[in-house]
C-alpha cells in the first residue's frame, strides 16, 4: 500500500518535471509561429487550409470510429477532399518555392528532402515495428526498403498515408528540373512534365505498382496548385472594385465545399482530380482572393498548427490505431464514442506538437545548418 501511494506521489512531481523543461521549447515554436518577416507571403489564410487538410485526414482515417457511431458514410466521403486539398496547397507551396529560388537544383533537392525524410523514416521504421502489434500482419524488410525509397509495391505503403507522399516527393524531383531554366519556364515547364506522366500512364497499359503510381491523376492536384499560385501572382484583382472580388471569392469557397458534400450523392465515380481535386482549388483560389482583399483570419494558434500539419500527418495512424483496437476490444456506446473520437484529435493534436517540437523541427534545422556550414 505504501509503495503504492510512493508511487502516485511520484508521478505528478515527474509530469511537472516534464511540463517544466517541455513547456518553454513549445511556448518559443507556438510564438514564432505569429511571426514573420514578409507577411505578404506568409499566407495566413493557406495556413488555415493546411490546418483543415490535416485534420480533414485524421478524420477520414477514424472511419472506424464513425462506422462504429453509425454515421452516414457520405460524412467521410465528402472528408476525402481534404487529401486532394492537401495536393493542391503542396503544388502551391511548391510554385511558391521554385518562382523565388535561386539554388542549384541539387541544394534544392537536399534541402526538401531534409525537411520530408528524417521524421518520415523515422515513423515508417517506427510503423514497420508496430505492425504486428497493432493489425497482427508483419511485413518483409524489402517493403521497408521500398516504402523508405518511395518506391510502390502494393496499394499502401507502411506508415499507411504517407501514400500521398510519393506524389509529392515525385513533384518535388520534377520542380527540382525546372530550377535549370529561367523563372519564367519553370511553372510551365513543371506542369508540362506532370501531365505528360498523367498522359502517358492513361495511354498506357503498365499495371506494376510504381508505374500506377508516378502516373496517377492525382498529379493534376499538385498542377492545379501551380496554376493557382500563377494566377494569383497575376494580380489581376488590383485593379477590381472590392466588393465583386468578396462575392467572387465567396463563391469559389461555397462552389468548392458544396461539390465535395454533394460528391456521394451524385458523382462518386468521378475521375477523383475532376470531382475533388477542382473543388479544392477552388477553395484555395477563394481563400487566396480574400487575403489579397484583407480578409485574413490571423491565429497564432492556427499558424502553429499549420507548422504541425507533417507532423500530424505522420503521427495520426499510431494514435487512431490504439482507438480502433480499442473499439474492437469493448463495444462502446454512443457517448463512449463520441468521447473517444475527441479523446482522438486530442492526443493527435498534442503527441504532433510534440513531435514537431522535438523531432521535425530539430533534426531539419540541424541538417540544414550542418549541410550550410560545409559549403
Amino acid at each position: 500500500m505504501r509503495g503504492g501511494l510512493q508511487l502516485i506521489a511520484f508521478f505528478p512531481e515527474k509530469v511537472e518535471d516534464v511540463a517544466r523543461v517541455a513547456f518553454p521549447r513549445v511556448f518559443a515554436e507556438y510564438r514564432s509561429a505569429g511571426r514573420a518577416e514578409d507577411r505578404s507571403q506568409f499566407w495566413d489564410n493557406v495556413q488555415f487550409l493546411r490546418f483543415l487538410a490535416a485534420y480533414a485526414i485524421v478524420l477520414i482515417h477514424a472511419q472506424a470510429i464513425f462506422d462504429a457511431m453509425n454515421a452516414a458514410p457520405a460524412f467521410v466521403e465528402s472528408l476525402r477532399v481534404g487529401t486532394d486539398l492537401f495536393l493542391v496547397l503542396a503544388g502551391f507551396f511548391t510554385a511558391h518555392a521554385i518562382n523565388r529560388s535561386s539554388e542549384p537544383t541539387l541544394s534544392y533537392i537536399r534541402n526538401r528532402m531534409i525537411r520530408i525524410y528524417p521524421a518520415f523514416a523515422l515513423f515508417t521504421i517506427l510503423a514497420f515495428i508496430s505492425k504486428e502489434f497493432e493489425v497482427g500482419q508483419a511485413h518483409q524488410i524489402g517493403e521497408l526498403v521500398s516504402s523508405l525509397m518511395f518506391v510502390p509495391y502494393g496499394p499502401y505503403p507502411i506508415l499507411h498515408p504517407t501514400w500521398t507522399l510519393n506524389f509529392i516527393i515525385e513533384f518535388s524531383l520534377l520542380a527540382a528540373i525546372t530550377l535549370m531554366l529561367d523563372v519564367r519556364w519553370r511553372m510551365p515547364v513543371l506542369c508540362t512534365l506532370a501531365l505528360t506522366l498523367v498522359f502517358f500512364g492513361q495511354i498506357g497499359h503498365v499495371e506494376t505498382y510504381p508505374w500506377i503510381e508516378y502516373t496517377n491523376p492525382l498529379l493534376i492536384d499538385l498542377v492545379l496548385g501551380v496554376l493557382i499560385f500563377a494566377i494569383v501572382q497575376l494580380d489581376l484583382t488590383s485593379v477590381m472594385a472590392r466588393r465583386p472580388v468578396l462575392i467572387a471569392a465567396c463563391l469559389f469557397i461555397l462552389a468548392g465545399l458544396t461539390a465535395a458534400i454533394l460528391r456521394p450523392f451524385y458523382w462518386i465515380d468521378a475521375p477523383r482530380p475532376l470531382a475533388l481535386g477542382i473543388p479544392a482549388a477552388g477553395i484555395l483560389f477563394g481563400t487566396l482572393l480574400l487575403e489579397k482583399q484583407g480578409v485574413r483570419l490571423r491565429l497564432t494558434f492556427i499558424n502553429f498548427m499549420a507548422k504541425c500539419s507533417y507532423s500530424i500527418y505522420l503521427c495520426h495512424q499510431f494514435v487512431i490505431g490504439v482507438s480502433i483496437r480499442l473499439i474492437a476490444a469493448h463495444p462502446l456506446s454512443g457517448a463512449a464514442l463520441a468521447f473517444l473520437l475527441a479523446a482522438t484529435l486530442f492526443v493527435v493534436t498534442v503527441g504532433s506538437i510534440l513531435v514537431y517540437v522535438y523531432v521535425e523541427a530539430p533534426l531539419a534545422r540541424y541538417l540544414l545548418n550542418a549541410t550550410a556550414s560545409r559549403k
